[in-house]
């Protein structure tokens, strides 16, 4: 069998001795000033604004 034009033949013996690629952990987005904080006794949370699907909805 000729490896040569066999793609199937000649990377798989390459990718099996290769280790997988380092993989990055994703980036998290900066919210930026929160659009109200809510508080309830001694807990506070921040309200954010954001634009999802053309409507204007609020994250925790």
């Amino acid at each position: 069998m000729d490896t040569s034009g066999d793609k199937l033949a000649t990377t798989q013996q390459a990718a099996s001795n290769t280790p997988p690629p380092a993989t990055r952990a994703p980036k998290r987005k900066t919210r930026g000033k929160p659009a109200a904080v809510v508080g309830f006794g001694s807990a506070k949370v921040p309200v954010y604004r954001c634009a999802s699907g053309g409507r204007v909805r609020f994250a925790i």
